[in-house]
């Protein structure tokens, strides 16, 4: 259906840059999707893209870590327990 460009990954891929730089959401969906429509395989894009979010990720926190958030460790992992409940009852 849809054949590997190179072109192709260079769009999408300035596309995510500026999404994730002016928004910080929507990386997975957008790279996915980028990654499908570039003729990778749904499988392989979903699992290369989830590989890929975790350096950002860490780095996303380690930034706000140093900036501003070292007050807030003692509150962060209840927040992230009380939210990764909430969505653990509604998701599925």
């Amino acid at each position: 259906m849809y054949t590997f460009r190179w072109w192709k990954m260079y769009i999408i891929g300035f596309i995510l840059g500026f999404n994730k730089f002016f928004s910080c959401v929507g990386f997975g969906p957008v790279t996915s999707t980028g990654k499908i429509l570039g003729g990778i395989d749904a499988k392989v894009s979903v699992a290369t893209t989830t590989y890929a979010k975790v350096p950002i990720c860490l780095f996303d926190f380690a930034i706000w870590f140093i900036s501003e958030g070292a007050y807030m460790v003692a509150w962060f992992p209840m927040v992230l327990c009380v939210g990764a409940a909430i969505g653990g009852a509604i998701g599925p």
